[in-house]
């Protein structure tokens, strides 16, 4: 990372010698926003000064032809540096990778040497013209209450900062004529008039920094409600990684420990079911969160935390996870070979087993809900999210009829088992196979079992109709043995398809002896050719759960 540190010394240490607690107090969400807002004002400063020139010189007739004086040529100097400097800080902070302490001394720095551009501007300007007067407020204070409106700064530091940029007004008054003199028509009152320039130019900016205080401390008030809004507990969320039907998910750390996370708020239309008082839907997301953190499989999605904001909402913390899920491996590289998809359905039997003996369904199985990721040094080390729609069966479940919802399937019509679809009564941890069978297909084909027009027409394929066959309608070739497990598993009964998902992992790890296993080599050296960003050293260090973490789709 460039050390930014340096760029604004020493000059800038007089404007903050620190970073300031106070902005950072604010999240990474209100930082980025502040860092995004700098660079569209160093932008439009640049853009609007640009303007300022081709106006000037482009369609002013006076001067086409015309070889420029010296105060002339000063003139556009003083603007192209201007410009020059604009560019240079819109391209530094436009990277969001400066430390807070940096960013805020670049921020205030950059006012206070576009007040001196703009200050050089007009009254160059005047100079040229030998008008010397100011009308109303000088534009340095109309640029100082923008930019404090614009960028989120402590009201200290744009204090600071506007105070010094008010200054860059009797800087140019004064000094211009120190070096260059006065033009024929000033020479004689030419001090006076630079001292009455400074007496009416002064106050109406003082007055616009006093104006600049008051918006900053708004500014920076909401910008810290919102942070405050984005904490969860001991946890602050930083960025959000994706949106779906049952609520969001963000990246957040925990503000004591050097830990990462992911938490996933759950909208209340993503939990409320018809007839559910808000109390039983709490229990039952008490019941669910509990059930999941119980779970030790290394091949479950580890459970931190979980609570209910002030608003209401639920939320899980769970480990933050760096690579993608199946459903967006095959949309980007296409279909897996054989030993590999053997390797993922392997190691989600292995979460689901332990799901299963302990009486849990997952019901919602599916390559979106299965991610691969690195995990130390092992590659294409799969976990099974979102046990959102965990359900308790035979002598495990809870004998608590508030909690048991009539008419809730749950699931992806895509992914679900025929006795979900029917509702049965008499369902075990084989609908979660069935749906694991789905998933092999869709590594295998790089389609779905069944597709249809509606979510009903889809239902009925599940209940009515044979799959076809994986052989039939992939490229790649698939061997017998792991066809015939994906057909086993998705066997219309349940007494058709593998007892449990320990018999389905031996029949996997079987197939992988006569097929050939999906070697760590082979999955380093994937990774290292598709998803280099997450596996080298420095990435990985200088962004934690950044990148591929997209990818985590919530439901």
């Amino acid at each position: 990372m460039d050390d930014w540190s340096n760029i604004a010394s020493p000059a800038s240490q007089s404007l903050s010698s620190s970073s300031g607690p106070g902005f950072g107090q604010l999240d990474s969400e209100a930082r980025s926003q502040s860092y995004r807002n700098l660079a569209a004002a160093a932008y439009v400063y640049a853009a609007v000064y640009f303007c300022a020139f081709w106006l000037y010189w482009v369609l002013s007739s006076q001067h086409r032809g015309e070889s420029l004086s010296w105060p002339e040529t000063r003139y556009w100097l003083s603007g192209l540096l201007s410009i020059v400097m604009a560019l240079i800080v819109a391209r530094a902070v436009s990277r969001d990778r400066l430390p807070a302490d940096a960013f805020t001394r670049i921020a205030q720095l950059f006012l206070v040497l576009s007040s001196l551009g703009i200050a050089a501007y007009s009254w160059e300007w005047q100079f040229l013209t030998t008008t010397a007067r100011f009308e109303g407020v000088h534009w340095v204070g109309v640029w100082i209450v923008s930019f404090s409106a614009t960028v989120t700064l402590t009201p200290g530091m744009i204090l600071r900062a506007g105070l010094l940029s008010s200054s860059m007004i009797a800087l140019v008054i004064l000094g211009s004529p120190m070096v260059l003199g006065f033009p024929p028509a000033l020479e004689q009152t030419g001090w006076e008039v630079a001292r009455n320039l400074i007496i009416l130019a002064l106050p109406p900016v003082w007055i616009c920094v006093g104006i600049a205080y008051a918006i900053s401390a708004r500014v920076f008030h909401l910008a810290k409600d919102a942070s405050n809004a984005r904490r969860l507990g001991s946890y602050q969320l930083e960025e959000k990684l994706g949106t779906g039907g049952m609520g969001e998910v963000w990246r957040a750390s925990h503000r004591l420990l050097a830990r990462p996370a992911a938490i996933k708020l759950i909208r209340e239309q993503g939990r409320s079911v018809a007839g559910e008082s808000p109390r039983t839907a709490l229990r039952r997301f008490e019941r669910e969160a509990q059930a999941t953190a119980a779970l030790t499989s290394p091949h479950t999605v580890q459970v931190y935390d979980f609570g209910v904001t002030r608003e209401g909402a639920f939320y899980y913390v769970m480990e933050l996870l760096r690579g993608l899920d199946l459903r967006t491996l095959v949309e980007r590289t296409g279909p897996v070979s054989a030993p590999r998809a053997l390797h993922f359905l392997r190691q989600a039997c292995d979460s689901l087993a332990e799901a299963h003996r302990e009486g849990m369904i997952h019901r919602d199985i599916k390559p979106a809900n299965l991610f691969t990721c690195q995990r130390g040094l092992a590659f294409d080390f799969i976990k099974v999210l979102d046990f959102g729609l965990v359900k308790e069966s035979g002598h495990h479940a809870k004998n608590d009829s508030q909690l048991t919802i009539k008419g809730l399937a749950g699931g992806t019509p895509g992914y679900m088992a025929p006795e979900m679809a029917i509702e049965s009564q008499e369902l075990d941890g084989r609908a979660d196979l069935y749906a694991l069978g789905c998933v092999g297909y869709w590594l295998l084909t790089g389609e779905m079992v069944f597709t249809a027009e509606s979510p009903i027409a889809l239902l009925l394929k599940h209940v009515n109709d044979p799959p076809p066959s994986p052989r039939s309608i992939s490229e790649a070739e698939i061997p017998a043995v792991v066809e015939m497990i994906i057909l086993d598993c998705l066997a219309k009964s349940p007494a058709d398809r593998p007892g449990s998902a320990e018999e389905l992992g031996r029949r996997l790890l079987d197939a992988e002896l006569e097929v050939g296993a999906w070697t760590p080599r082979q999955a380093e050296d994937w990774w290292r050719l598709h998803l280099s960003d997450l596996t080298e050293p420095s990435e990985r260090a200088a962004s934690v759960g950044s990148s591929a973490t997209m990818e985590m789709r919530p439901n």
